[in-house]
């Protein structure tokens, strides 16, 4: 992803662009052959987000109503596409609030249609998360210095407790490097236990980067 990236939402809703000017019209864009001074936000990875008028560089938009959504123009055409990873390098500098609803808005989507419901995440936490387990939920944790990777995973019926802890986790966070929704896992879990066996091994491994983060479950 660009280091920076702009940003339409319900206040910041218009981009000047070379083949006319993005507006958001409730939640759609519609590209429109006229000029516009614009009103956006500027994503800068590693850094925060402010607010910016003028012409924009590049082709590339993110719609922040909503769930996040990418919009690609290409020749006067909008392509649009999944948006979650506007957050990959996200910081909580600036206007960052303006963000925070279309994040929610993703896992609560995410969390109503999922059935083992699995986030993965690399971020920078104001209090370290920590591993647990119950209630139909796991929640396993790799620390590297000062970034944590953390994988939750919920059981069929819980998606309500998945969707808190993923809001909780982005409340916590200072800087989040990546996180995506709906990882595959090698093989449905066993969540209803309340403990493993001590000589138990890791059954199921996702990987992020090039960390492994291992989830515990019947081998």
């Amino acid at each position: 992803m660009a280091p920076v990236v702009y940003v339409l939402t319900k206040s910041y809703n218009s981009l000047p662009l070379r083949d006319g000017c993005l507006r958001l019209v409730g939640d759609v864009p519609l590209l429109v052959g006229e000029r516009c001074r614009g009103r956006y936000l500027v994503v800068e990875k590693g850094r925060g987000v402010r607010a910016a008028t003028g012409q924009a560089a590049g082709s590339v938009v993110y719609v922040a109503s909503g769930p996040p959504r990418k919009v690609v123009v290409e020749e006067s055409v909008l392509r649009i596409e999944d948006g979650l990873d506007l957050f990959d390098g996200f910081v909580k500098k600036g206007l960052w609030r303006e963000l925070e609803s279309a994040f929610f808005a993703a896992v609560a989507r995410y969390a109503s249609r999922c059935i083992y419901c699995t986030a993965l995440a690399e971020a920078t936490f104001l209090t370290p998360p920590h591993p647990r387990r119950g209630s139909g939920m796991l929640v396993e944790v790799v620390r590297q210095a000062k970034t944590y990777r953390v994988l939750v995973v919920s059981a069929p019926g819980h998606s309500d407790v998945f969707k808190r802890e993923v809001e909780r986790l982005f409340r916590l966070s200072v800087r989040i490097h990546a996180i995506r929704l709906g990882i595959p896992l090698d093989a449905p879990l066993d969540l209803y236990a309340q403990s493993r066996p001590a000589t138990a091994k890791p059954a199921h491994v996702v990987k992020l980067a090039e960390t492994r983060l291992a989830v515990w479950g019947p081998a």
